[in-house]
């Protein structure tokens, strides 16, 4: 029988009403906060939450754990989150800096005053050394075989192409998992990529390891976590904007 899904959506909403504000008292509060705190303040908050996430464990804190952080609190799905979202996410990584802190924080990043910013940027700028956020190679063609975004089959509902997106992946990771672990070695997932149209190399496949949390020398990815790093519209925003760059 048909089930009936109550909506919960509103109940999830995060109150911003500092999207209300005026461009004019924005940038004054922007202003105040960036001046009391101070710039030398604001670089060594940034390398306390570098320093903090490299320290703790990769598994649980890897720039894909992140970002999916800071995506439950962008309740719109747009890649980008008002002061009230920001303050959340933060100390929901266990960042418990002060409402001055956070704003200066938050002010640094909304250089247009539009009252929110565009978390990927802060993520990938503030909350993590150069040499772990993930730096894909060339983009390449993707074969029409596997769809890899919603935005390649316009004229089916979302759930329907994870579902498609899911079975066709399935196909491929069952075909490179040539020992029918259900999980891939680095080696194993270098031909999942080339497979769906992604030549990466040593250190990029590496990245992508690190991106997931797993050590890329002896560690391995199971399907579910490939699955659920490979459909998520953050990651793949970030690898498809460094690709373009390319």
């Amino acid at each position: 029988s048909a089930t009936y899904r109550i909506p919960v959506e509103h109940k999830m909403a995060i109150s911003a009403p500092s999207k209300s504000m005026t461009v004019h008292s924005r940038k004054r509060e922007y202003q105040n906060a960036l001046e009391k705190v101070g710039e030398i303040e604001i670089n060594r908050l940034e390398r306390v939450m570098k320093d903090k996430l490299f320290q703790r464990s990769y598994a649980t804190s890897s720039p894909f754990q992140v970002r999916k952080a800071f995506k439950f609190f962008d309740r719109e799905l747009r890649l980008v989150i008002p002061i009230e979202g920001f303050t959340k996410a933060l100390e929901f990584l266990g960042f418990q800096f002060s409402e001055l802190q956070n704003l200066a924080l938050f002010a640094r990043y909304d250089t247009n005053f539009t009252g929110e910013i565009d978390y990927m940027n802060f993520i990938n700028t503030a909350m993590f050394y150069a040499a772990v956020e993930p730096d894909f190679g060339q983009s390449p063609i993707t074969p029409a075989t596997v769809i890899t975004d919603v935005k390649d089959a316009p004229d089916m509902e979302e759930n329907e192409v994870k579902l498609l997106q899911q079975a066709e992946l399935r196909k491929v990771f069952n075909k490179v998992d040539k020992a029918k672990r259900g999980k891939i070695d680095k080696d194993d997932f270098e031909l999942l990529l080339m497979a769906i149209g992604h030549n990466l190399n040593s250190h990029e496949l590496d990245s992508c390891f690190a991106d997931m949390g797993v050590d890329p020398n002896g560690g391995f990815i199971p399907f579910e976590l490939f699955f659920e790093w490979w459909t998520d519209s953050a990651g793949v925003n970030a690898m498809r904007k460094k690709q373009n760059k390319k």
